[in-house]
């Protein structure tokens, strides 16, 4: 595989790379090379994560084996102990073996009472059964729940004890929305047997029809530190009796704070994760790596993203999520080559991008002829070409996207999400002080985080006569030179979205010092802080086209009024929104303008 590259050819690349290429222990590739051998008609095969304590799965295998008739059965076991206990019932073999990804890649019927590898893919011609069992509904916490989501998405049958049951896997994976196979209730202990023998069988079958409309939203968790507050704020308003949401990760969650902000996104929201790397042989692997990992440095990043093999990336999308299809994508901040092939997906009604970041920094490269500024720009080629619309949360981006990005203008879109101000009702809660270099702050009790650690975030007990700002929507220093203009009896000024370093230069500059304070970045739980806006006497503004900015908006709701400075005057300006109610209606009408 020849390409023109800036980087490396496909032969320097085999060969720096040889060690890893050919490490056997990629349980992935050796799995992925079986799945070209043909499937055996005659083969039944069990999975179990934890037979120790499976005394159903154990009696089922047993009973299979009596009834089997010219099929053979064979039983994997994740764990030494499991395989003990069968070894001599059934021939067993472990997880990570030759023979269990050759018999996972060929059996034509696989029951499991558990998680599956999660290297698995269903063939075609492969029956997957999926026993319900009290591991699964014993599940409460999301993170936990994800590696049993997949494994139900991909099986061809679930098999539920009661009605009860079915429930429960509905509650927990909302199943009824998302799995449109039969779903089966057996009467007595011999249904389940001739279900798994490819019987005729006399158990009450469920199959629901899919009645909602079906959104994937990718993200990397923990790019930036908004991140959990905007998938918190597009998840909630999102219609959940219209439409079923599939949260995917990229990578694990290791640590609690992370567990904590999944947990906490709305009960609908079903989470799925890649594992891994590429299910296929190794000359498929050597060529899907040389493409993805140097996509944004080819010389053509079009000719070079064409020749990816669309088999193995339709594979790895069932990997993650089965038989699942997604009527609309949602891509979330910065999103690598792996990731963008993968939401590439056919038939689909729409494919959107959305760039919550704010800050023009975080784009430009520091010249357009260097290395740097070349993988930038096919990034952005990538992002035209993966999807139908890119969306910017701030007027002021849109322009930038076009402009510096040198994004395809026609996709362009303004998609305002003000994080966090999705309260029904605003409450003044009374809030902790503490004491700083002389300075009084209130400590806001709040669950947002940076990546690794917690953080309780402080915020200044406001000075008489003082506004606040959002600085992610204007330039810093036509707002602070227009302040000190129109603003002369010392008033004060607390901005928000930017640090002390950066504006510190401005404030000297317009002799401000004293007057003028950094909120910083932090993302704010709005509800929770209504004793410290209500303080203040305004919100201002040198540009009146943001919509929907989130401390605007909710600053007007407590009546604090908003003002534009221009270069002389001070104009005061209607509210944008006269109550939450108004402004859930203009939110409902955006997301409603995404999903026609």
């Amino acid at each position: 595989m020849e390409l023109e590259n800036n980087v490396i050819s496909y032969k320097d690349f085999c060969e720096k790379y040889a060690k890893e290429m050919n490490d056997v222990r990629k349980y992935n590739i050796a799995y992925g090379s079986k799945l070209e051998d043909p499937i055996r008609s005659d083969l039944i095969l069990f999975v179990g994560s934890n037979l120790k304590d499976s005394d159903e799965l154990s009696s089922i295998i047993s009973d299979t084996l009596t009834n089997k008739g010219k099929k053979k059965v064979v039983a994997i076991a994740q764990q030494e102990t499991d395989a003990e206990i069968l070894k001599n019932t059934v021939e067993t073999h472990l997880f990570r073996t030759e023979k269990s990804h050759e018999y996972l890649a060929t059996a034509q019927t696989i029951v499991t009472d558990s998680i599956l590898p999660f290297w698995f893919i269903r063939r075609k011609e492969q029956t997957v059964i999926y026993l319900c069992s009290h591991n699964t509904l014993a599940q409460k916490n999301r993170i936990d729940r994800i590696p049993f989501a997949t494994a139900m998405l991909k099986s061809s049958k679930i098999i539920v004890k009661d009605h009860d049951e079915l429930d429960k896997l509905h509650e927990l994976y909302g199943i009824k929305d998302a799995y449109f196979k039969p779903i089966l209730e057996p009467a007595v202990p011999q249904e389940k047997i001739d279900i798994i023998l490819g019987k005729s069988m006399n158990a009450t079958e469920h199959i629901f029809k899919k009645k909602k409309e079906t959104i994937a939203i990718y993200v990397k968790w923990n790019e930036f530190s908004s991140i959990y507050p905007c998938i918190d704020y597009l998840t909630s308003q999102i219609d959940h009796t219209r439409f079923d949401v599939t949260l995917l990760l990229s990578k694990g969650l290791n640590n609690e704070i992370s567990k904590l902000q999944i947990e906490n996104l709305d009960k609908h929201v079903r989470v799925l994760q890649r594992k891994g790397t590429y299910c296929e042989t190794m000359e498929q692997y050597r060529n899907t790596q040389y493409l993805i990992r140097n996509m944004q440095q080819f010389e053509n990043v079009y000719d070079a993203y064409q020749k990816l093999d669309s088999n193995v990336l339709e594979r790895e999308r069932a990997k993650i999520w089965g038989d699942l299809s997604f009527d609309y994508v949602i891509g979330f901040g910065y999103i690598k080559a792996v990731w963008l092939t993968l939401l590439d997906m056919d038939h689909t009604k729409g494919k959107f991008y959305i760039e919550p970041r704010q800050d023009n920094n975080l784009f430009l490269p520091e010249a357009d002829n260097s290395p740097k500024a070349h993988t930038y720009f096919n990034q952005n080629k990538l992002y035209n070409m993966v999807f139908d619309k890119i969306l910017f949360t701030c007027p002021s981006m849109v322009q930038f996207g076009i402009e510096k990005m040198k994004l395809d203008s026609n996709k362009i879109y303004e998609f305002p999400i003000a994080a966090n101000t999705h309260a029904v009702e605003f409450k003044s809660i009374p809030l902790k002080t503490a004491k700083y270099r002389d300075q009084d702050y209130y400590i806001l009790d709040q669950n947002y985080f940076t990546p690794n650690k917690s953080r309780v975030d402080i915020i200044p007990v406001p000075k008489p006569n003082s506004y606040i700002s959002d600085i992610r929507n204007q330039n810093i220093e036509e707002l602070i030179s227009r302040f000190s203009e129109l603003y002369t009896n010392s008033e004060n000024l607390y901005i928000h979205g930017e640090t002390w370093d950066v504006i510190e230069p401005f404030v000297i500059r317009y002799n401000l010092e004293g007057r003028v304070f950094a909120l910083g970045k932090t993302n704010w739980q709005f509800d929770k802080m209504g004793q410290f806006f209500e303080q203040l006497d305004g919100y201002v503004t040198t540009d009146n086209h943001e919509r929907a900015n989130a401390i605007r908006t909710f600053t007007e709701q407590l009546r604090i009024p908003s003002f534009e400075l221009s270069e002389s005057k001070i104009t005061k300006l209607e509210p944008e929104f006269a109550n939450m109610s108004e402004y859930r209606k203009f939110v409902k009408a955006e997301f409603d303008r995404l999903f026609v």
